[in-house]
């Protein structure tokens, strides 16, 4: 395990109710693949820290995580998934939306 993941484990669990912690718990959690906790992480921050500065990066995390698992009504989708990309190219959550559209249109 990693040692940012495993300092940001360690810290979340000394203090639950740091948004910060949680907020950068869920990235690192997201970034070594354990989707369930970086959105379980990225819930908690949104209820401490509804108001933050990164609530809308948070929520777009969110939303495009749930597109990963249902891209089913394609043609919003991908209109969300782009403008996400456009502004930030590297956000991860938008890239693995994508990759789940492309796949379910057949492309690899």
């Amino acid at each position: 395990m990693p040692r940012p993941y495993s300092l940001l484990s360690e810290s979340a669990r000394k203090l639950p109710d740091d948004a910060e912690i949680l907020y950068n718990l869920a990235s690192a959690a997201y970034c070594m693949g354990k989707v369930e906790e970086a959105e379980q992480s990225m819930q908690r921050f949104l209820a401490l820290a509804p108001n933050s500065t990164r609530s809308g990066e948070a929520r777009l995390f969110l939303e495009m995580g749930a597109l990963v698992n249902d891209v089913s009504g394609s043609q919003t989708a991908r209109s969300d998934i782009d403008k996400v990309l456009k502004a930030d190219p590297k956000f991860l959550p938008a890239l693995m939306a994508q990759a789940a559209l492309l796949t379910t249109e057949g492309q690899s």
